[in-house]
């Protein structure tokens, strides 16, 4: 875990049932590429079931040991997180990191969902929302994000 006050951007962070932890700034192998790559929540949680074993999700941010972003996972399949980004302008190559999403589903025949979001503009802020129409957090800048990949993140409905 990066324990900098230099931290710039976010990141997640699971606690899985076997007492394994696992986040994006973790180095993972890839054998089918022969390489090493940082660790992706679709491929290393979703693909490999280990989704199914997230007991906690944290969020990593500028300032995190201060006010800490942990959702205790109860239900297996209810976790999740995302990212919103834009592009850079003027030419520069990359895209710039806009928020970040941790978050649970709290009831799964609705769809509604607790989350935190660490907002490059707004900070850390906690946001109550739905899996099946996911709203704007900032509306006068982030358009509302809809329906989320259920296959992609991993969520159990």
């Amino acid at each position: 875990m990066l324990l900098t006050p230099l931290l710039q951007n976010s990141y997640w962070q699971v606690t899985l049932s076997t007492g394994r932890r696992l986040s994006e700034m973790d180095v993972v192998s890839s054998p089918l590429q022969g390489s090493e790559r940082p660790a992706d929540w679709t491929l290393d949680l979703v693909t490999t079931g280990d989704i199914l074993k997230v007991k906690e999700l944290c969020l990593i941010y500028p300032g995190w040991f201060t006010r800490p972003a942990i959702l205790k996972i109860t239900e297996p399949g209810t976790a999740f997180q995302f990212k919103t980004a834009s592009a850079m302008a003027f030419g520069a190559n990359g895209r710039q990191l806009e928020a970040q999403v941790i978050g649970r589903i709290t009831n799964k025949e609705t769809g509604a969902c607790e989350c935190y979001i660490w907002d490059r503009h707004l900070g850390l802020i906690g946001y109550q929302s739905n899996v099946r129409t996911f709203g704007s957090w900032d509306p006068g800048r982030i358009a509302p994000i809809g329906e989320l990949s259920q296959n992609v993140i991993g969520l159990r409905l």
